[in-house]
């Protein structure tokens, strides 16, 4: 889960995003119950989306192990 202001990708309001791992339902427009386990890291801006996509690839694996 991100919850900030998408600095990498020119973002000015914060918002919650939130990756479900391994799922491919429908769910817009649900309510979900989303639940922190633990805190990766901060917010960061990174020089540009191919290192963002990196570093997302390293969070996921950071989220699985714990």
């Amino acid at each position: 889960m991100n919850i900030g202001i998408r600095t990498t990708l020119g973002g000015i309001r914060r918002v919650i995003e939130v990756n479900i791992f391994d799922f491919d339902k429908d769910i817009y427009g649900k309510h979900l119950r989303v639940y922190v386990k633990k805190r990766l890291r901060d917010e960061e801006k990174f020089n540009g989306l191919e290192e963002l996509k990196a570093q997302l690839a390293k969070d996921k694996l950071a989220a699985q192990a714990s």
